[in-house]
């Protein structure tokens, strides 16, 4: 996830294999989230956990990144649950609202 973060900052050039790496990466880890996430709201319980911040915290570069719109649609259960956690009242006062990419960056 390094490489994809790195680059997508501006902080390093990142040779064109090791970034799409990275997006596969981070993609098979947000399949795994979406499976877990098939028949729940939160990762643990049926509330906030601080399991869902962390986790939720860690996607923001990605969903901003590269996890564009016809990704997200086939990951309907993760990408409803990140919406959920990110639009929370204490989410927004820390972090403002977060805006998903519409397009990958490549």
């Amino acid at each position: 996830m390094m490489p994809v973060i790195m680059a997508a900052l501006g902080r390093t050039v990142v040779k064109a294999e090791v970034f799409q790496a990275g997006v596969k990466n981070i993609k098979s880890v947000v399949k795994v989230l979406n499976d877990h996430l098939a028949e729940k709201h939160f990762l643990v319980g049926d509330n906030l956990t601080i399991a869902d911040v962390v986790a939720a915290c860690s996607l923001i570069m990605a969903y901003q990144t590269v996890l564009d719109a016809g990704f997200r649609k086939g990951m309907p259960h993760v990408t409803e649950w990140f919406e959920r956690c990110v639009g929370l009242p204490s989410f927004v006062r820390r972090l403002g609202y977060i805006k998903m990419t519409q397009s990958a960056f490549k």
